[in-house]
Order: structure tokens, then C-alpha cells, then sequence
């Protein structure tokens, strides 16, 4: 009987050593999940080196590739694609325009997209968010960075001939 106790006591022991190392997984839904993430998520700037313009990121979207110049970065996972694209085309005119569009995605009815241009110089700048519909409401810290996007140029410092030569 002494040893029935003490192979018992031994065993709830290893069960209550086990769940309390055990990582529990997070409980929320995965939209309040996401959306609270996005609060809290660090931004990486990107630098178009062609086109010397900038836009910032969520340090977990994924650059992906493409084959039509313009620069994509995506997430992924939980049954949820979400994009956020750049491309820069020749504009039809010198004009400085700005514009906003957003709606539903006519190929894809269950996501919309977000869409800021800027033409300046000749060319059409234009940084577009697609997400779904449904994950609208998890989206709003993305859609606020573009739509507060600048395009904002910058000057890419080139090395000058003397810094670059080497010295003998």
C-alpha cells in the first residue's frame, strides 16, 4: 500500500511538473490577435534603390518575388493573405497628383484593397494593401500607413571619386 502512495504521489508530481512546463497557446481569436499585434509590431523601412523612394513595413511580412519591377511584401498563415505591394510606373503627364482609392477586389470578392498614388516627376508612385474583407476591421494600423504614406524620396549617396580611390 506504501508503495501504491508513493508511485501516485510520484505521478502527480510528473503530471503538474508537465502541464506547468508545457507552453500554453494563446486563447484569443486570431483577428484580436492580429489586430493587437499590429499595435505592437516593429516597422522596417524599405528603400527602393531604382527609384530612391521609401515605405515602411511589418517586420513579419515576407518580401516576396516578382517579375513586373514593383516590390511586394506578404503575409501568409491562418487561412489569411495579406499583401502590401509598390510600383512605380511612367506617368502620362508632370502634373503633381494624389489620390485614394479603396473597394472590393473585382477577381477576388472576399478581399479589398487600399490603394495611395502619387505622381511627381513623371512618375506614378502607388503603394496598395489587399486583405480580407472579413479581417477588415484588423487591418486599420496598415491601411493608416498607407494612407498616410509620403513616397518620400531620398537622395542615395553615391561614394565621391576621391573617397573611393584607394590611396597607394
Amino acid at each position: 500500500m506504501k508503495k501504491i502512495l508513493i508511485a501516485f504521489t510520484l505521478f502527480v508530481v510528473i503530471c503538474l511538473l508537465v502541464q506547468w512546463l508545457m507552453p500554453i497557446g494563446d486563447r484569443r481569436p486570431f483577428p484580436q490577435a492580429f489586430r493587437e499585434g499590429m499595435n505592437a509590431v516593429k516597422w522596417v523601412k524599405f528603400v527602393d534603390s531604382n527609384y530612391c523612394y521609401t515605405f515602411m513595413y511589418p517586420s513579419f511580412f515576407v518580401r516576396e518575388e516578382r517579375t513586373d519591377g514593383s516590390v511586394a511584401f506578404g503575409y501568409h498563415a491562418h487561412e489569411m493573405n495579406v499583401i502590401l505591394e509598390s510600383k512605380v510606373s511612367d506617368a502620362d503627364d508632370q502634373r503633381r497628383l494624389e489620390y485614394i482609392r479603396e473597394g472590393e477586389m473585382e477577381d477576388l470578392k472576399d478581399y479589398r484593397y487600399y490603394l495611395h498614388g502619387i505622381q511627381r516627376g513623371g512618375k506614378l508612385y502607388s503603394l496598395a494593401l489587399y486583405y480580407p474583407a472579413e479581417y477588415r476591421h484588423c487591418m486599420q494600423r496598415l491601411i493608416w500607413k498607407v494612407k498616410t504614406w509620403k513616397c518620400d524620396t531620398i537622395r542615395l549617396r553615391m561614394p565621391d571619386k576621391e573617397t573611393s580611390l584607394i590611396k597607394k
